[in-house]
């Protein structure tokens, strides 16, 4: 397949960039030619009538350079499916508007020869062909399939027609030979030996009557031979067939008309100069006709003449023009002897004044019937009517008239126009034309004017200087910040101006301006234009910035990131029919509402406009006061950078012709895949790539793809212009891919291709390794259900082992601790023994003093009455006192621990003072006692909270053993958030700072002989209470030693 550059476009474009700055008033020579011409026309306009010309047509060529196997285009088919296939040397060549896919010898095997002379239509999908030496065959689907084959005895083949059932070949020397198709070729009718020449072409007419013209004679042919011959006025050299019973006939310098029996030469205006090689029948009011290097379109007139336009192909006067063809999209094909392939038609868009020096145009506005009012910066004014004649009506900088530079336009009643020129306001009436200038004076600016239904005018300077005048004088002036671009009245009566990316809402009989910028989301840029709908949504265009939308005081703002082609808009139209015109300087811009509406919503991602750009004859926009209006009959009027561009937006879409798609390959991960059926994907694809195009012959690089995968792309893909598609192929199984494209005017394909894949599945991915796999898999699980059970099993032993083991362990700490906390008591109470013997020696003694008094009294003969009473009572007293010393200090002693229960640490400090009487003693300490009584009670285990006390308090006394002056150790209890604390401190040396974070450890202690386990055990013991054990140095020095415990009625507290 050859891929088509290009086309080289042989209409010339000339482009004028804009400018609306004064510096720019120079006039060019071109135009100053213009200005001589209305000069001399005194002011009457200079008509210039703008027909069927060539600048109306579109001519594009391509040649070897751009794909095509040879240059020389034998013949040319349309097919009915919009197929486009070309007879060249180089073989049968299919064309599609962007590439060339050959049908040749090298990859054909059904292909003779690659010297292909001519072709007829087959059918909607085929075609015939027959190649220079005679073989005839068949093409369908782009496959070459022979039918008869060349007889060696054949000059060579020029022409070929298939007709009722026959094929009719013509030869080199002037003989026809035939065949049905099943047996080979023989001759039908040999060349007149008249010395007219043999037969020079065949054609068939409309019902299939095959023709063929040869000297001054035309016949009509027969299975059985030739009939009658018809004369002619002079050679026919080409013949077209029409209805039945006509032909049309190419002449020398001329066409002539074949109808019953009757031939009639065409009275065509301008006259044929040219030898016709070529004709094709369009209609019996449309002929197109070649001839020594030009091409003709004919088209009759009302008087009953042909007007014929010619093609701008720029061809030598000598080229043979081979063939003629015309398409469904209405262009028409050109095959040159060497010259390449040529394409022509008709815009639908129309261009006045670019021809005569209109150029940039810098206002337009309607003539109220069908024409235009139009300035061109420093050109002065013109005039365009219905048909598209362009009149000259002023020249530029006439004294007393619109200077022609910088000016703003309003249509006037009865097809004038209102031209406000810096200054002044004019009105002009008619082409002769008539001129009058109001009273009123305006700002020396240049600015828009807005005619008011009630005859006055709002006019808006560049300053920001915008006023409400009539012919006299000023009515109501608003000052507004410059500058000031754009100027509109909104369907309400109220105006909106536009400035440097800032509109202003001006309601009128001096209400507040309402001022929308930056802060409410404007767009930047200039603001070229406004529309206003009549629900009061605003559209901005904006030089730049893209296009703004503003509804209901809330802005938004679309530009080329959400599908706009250009964000530089000079001009909006609404065309009535739910679309969006805009003028930018790609060309005009057509935008569906509903799909606006859509990407403001969010619910699509991208707009997707239709772009009339330079290719369709739409210039860059240019600025203008206004660019451009819709008329009476629906049509858009543009100002460009050159002249006038009209569109019936009536008639859009332009082209209703929906593109055609195909398949050209699948590709495999780079291995092109069979195209036919159900292509299947292999296994282990890891990228497919599906190549496709569309038969869109005039404009194909505005053709528009998307795609869709069913049952796996929700939506549809757009791929724009690109003319492939990539994927990762799905899960094993049957997809779609459906194929869609848009032509260049949005009319998307009614049915997209599908294209049926298989995904075939790797082994691993087949029913029956699917089922293996299964199977593999419950033995697995199976197998992993047994290890787990099994190791599960082991870990339930293990534990209940460690269990048992801790528990052990456990209770073997608890043994040590408890034993330890026993040891701990026998070595207070080794410790207390002195005061243990003064607590029981003293009850003792007054034992022993009251038993002698008692023995005195019996043996004097007193022991009746109330003193020897008392004294007995004291030694009972006494003997109590001391069996409760043995018994504190036996329960103290005891190696088994009572139940938890409820304690009073006030009652538990006060029971331990007197165990600790001696001690102090011995150390000279003063003991001062600050109980709070009563005190919450706390839960715990006497004997354990008692060893705590007692710990604390032999600590502060040994801490004072070396304290020379005053010894005091301090014991109180104090209730605090829910916890009832024993504080013990002392005046003591304090803690060494090597101890300070040791205190509680095991085996750190201050003493010389100490073991350092008492106030570990202490800490143990506090927190198998939930309490906590703490020191703090005091503040007058010394160390302070708080235990804390939960109250009975409050909750647990984590340790400190």
């Amino acid at each position: 397949m050859g891929v088509a550059r290009p086309p080289v476009t042989t209409t010339p474009i000339r482009l004028v960039h804009p400018s609306i700055a004064r510096a720019k008033r120079c006039v060019t020579i071109r135009r100053m030619l213009v200005l001589l011409l209305a000069m001399w026309g005194s002011r009457g306009g200079v008509a210039l009538a703008q027909e069927d010309r060539p600048q109306d047509y579109r001519v594009a060529r391509w040649t070897t350079a751009e794909g095509l196997p040879q240059n020389t285009i034998n013949d040319i088919v349309a097919l009915p499916n919009g197929e486009l296939w070309l007879a060249t040397f180089g073989g049968v060549v299919r064309f599609d508007g962007n590439d060339f896919r050959v049908v040749d010898i090298a990859g054909d095997a059904g292909l003779a020869s690659n010297r292909i002379t001519a072709l007829a239509l087959a059918g909607t999908d085929a075609f015939w062909y027959v190649t220079q030496e005679g073989h005839l065959g068949r093409i369908e689907g782009g496959r070459a399939r022979a039918v008869i084959a060349a007889n060696r005895s054949m000059p060579d083949v020029i022409g070929l027609l298939a007709a009722r059932g026959q094929f009719y070949v013509q030869t080199v020397d002037g003989d026809i030979w035939a065949s049905d198709g099943t047996g080979p070729w023989r001759v039908f009718t040999r060349a007149p030996g008249d010395g007219t020449g043999g037969f020079n072409f065949l054609t068939r007419s409309r019902t299939g009557r095959p023709w063929a013209s040869f000297g001054q004679s035309v016949l009509a042919l027969t299975p059985a031979g030739g009939g009658a011959p018809t004369p002619l006025p002079v050679s026919g050299l080409s013949v077209a067939g029409g209805i039945d019973g006509e032909l049309w006939i190419g002449l020398r310098n001329g066409v002539a008309h074949y109808i019953n029996g009757r031939v009639e030469t065409l009275d065509v205006r301008p006259r044929l100069e040219a030898v016709i090689t070529a004709l094709l029948y369009v209609s019996d009011n449309e002929l197109w006709v070649a001839g020594d290097g030009t091409v003709s379109h004919l088209t009759t007139q009302p008087d009953g003449t042909w007007r014929r336009a010619q093609l701008p192909l720029d061809l030598p006067d000598s080229l043979q023009i081979r063939s003629l063809s015309l398409d469904g999209e209405g262009n028409v094909w050109v095959g040159t002897n060497g010259r390449g392939l040529y394409r022509a038609h008709r815009e639908a868009t129309r261009r006045f004044g670019h021809d005569v020096g209109l150029g940039a145009v810098e206002a337009l506005v309607s003539d109220g019937r069908g024409g235009a009012w139009a300035a061109a910066s420093c050109a002065g004014v013109f005039h365009v009517d219905e048909a598209g004649n362009v009149e000259v009506v002023l020249g530029a900088g006439s004294a007393g008239e619109p200077s022609g530079c910088e000016n703003g336009f309003a249509a006037a009643p009865g097809g004038d126009v209102w031209i406000r020129s810096l200054t002044h306001i004019f009105r002009v009436r008619g082409t002769a034309p008539h001129i009058s200038r109001l009273q009123v004076t305006l700002p020396d600016e240049a600015g828009p004017i807005v005619a008011v239904p009630d005859g006055t005018f709002w006019v808006a300077s560049r300053s920001g200087d915008v006023r409400h005048v009539d012919a006299e004088r000023v009515i109501e002036q608003v000052a507004l910040p410059g500058p000031v671009v754009s100027l509109v009245m909104a369907p309400d009566g109220t105006l909106w101006a536009g400035g440097n990316g800032e509109i202003f809402h001006i309601p009128g009989g001096r209400r507040p301006v309402e001022r929308i910028g930056a802060s409410q989301g404007m767009p930047r840029g200039w603001v070229r234009d406004i529309l206003v709908d009549p629900d009061g949504t605003v559209w901005i265009a904006t030089y730049g910035g893209g296009l703004g939308h503003l509804r209901n005081g809330r802005m938004a703002r679309l530009t080329m990131t959400e599908g706009l082609p250009d964000n530089a808009l000079s001009r909006i139209i609404d065309d009535r029919h739910g679309r969006l015109w805009l003028s930018t300087n790609r060309g005009a811009a057509v935008l569906h509402r509903t799909e606006i509406a859509e990407v403001l919503a969010g619910t699509r991602r991208v707009l997707t406009p239709v772009v009339l750009g330079a290719e369709r004859g739409v210039q860059e926009a240019n600025f203008g006061m206004p660019a451009g209006f819709a008329d009476q009959s629906g049509r858009m009027w543009f100002g460009t950078i050159d002249g006038i561009v009209r569109v019936d937006a009536n008639r859009f879409p332009l082209n209703k012709t929906p593109p055609r798609v195909r398949v050209d390959g699948i590709f495999a991960d780079e291995r092109r895949l069979p195209l036919d059926g159900v292509v299947k994907i292999p296994a282990g694809t890891s990228r497919v790539r599906l190549n496709f195009g569309a038969m869109a012959l005039r404009y194909p690089e505005r053709l528009r793809f998307r795609y869709r995968i069913d049952g796996i792309d929700r939506d549809w893909v757009d791929v724009g212009g690109q003319r492939f598609a990539t994927f990762t192929p799905a899960a094993p199984g049957n997809h779609r891919f459906l194929l869609q494209a848009r032509n260049e005017d949005g009319v998307w394909g009614a049915a997209p291709v599908a294209v049926e894949l298989a995904v075939l599945p790797a082994w691993w991915q087949t029913g029956a390794a699917r089922l293996a796999a299964v199977a593999a898999l419950v033995v697995v699980i199976f197998g992993l259900y047994r290890i787990r059970v099994q190791a599960l099993e082991v870990r339930h032993h293990e534990r209940v082992q460690a269990v048992e083991q801790r528990r052990r362990t456990e209770a073997q700490a608890s043994a040590l601790r408890t034993q330890l906390e026993h040891v701990s008591r026998l070595a207070l109470a080794g410790e207390l023994t002195a005061s243990l013997a003064h607590e029981v020696k003293q009850p003792l003694q007054a034992i022993v003093a009251n038993a002698e008094v008692a023995q005195h009294m019996v043996a004097t003969g007193h022991a009746s009455g109330v003193e020897f009473s008392e004294v007995l009572h004291d030694i009972v007293a006494q003997g109590i006192r001391a069996s409760e010393v043995i018994g504190e200090l036996r329960e103290f002693l005891r190696a088994d621990h009572p139940e938890m229960g409820p304690l009073d640490l006030s009652q538990l400090v006060h029971d331990m003072l007197p165990l600790m009487r001696r001690e102090f003693e011995d150390h000279r300490v003063q003991v001062r006692v600050d109980l709070v009584e009563p005190v919450p009670a706390v839960e715990g285990r006497r004997v354990q909270l008692e060893q705590v006390i007692v710990n604390l308090l032999m600590n502060a006394c040994e801490a004072l053993a070396h304290v020379d002056g005053p010894r005091r150790v301090t014991v109180s209890t104090r209730v605090v958030a829910g916890r009832v604390e024993v504080v013990v401190s002392d005046n003591g040396p304090g803690l060494q700072a090597d101890v300070a974070d040791r205190l509680f450890e095991p085996f750190v202690s201050t003493k010389p002989k100490g073991m350092g386990m008492g106030l570990a055990i202490s800490r143990s013991i506090t927190d198998a209470h939930r309490g906590r054990l703490t020191a703090e140095a005091s503040p007058g020095g010394g160390l302070t030693v708080v235990m804390s415990l939960p109250t009975l009625s409050s909750p647990s507290e984590p340790e400190a």
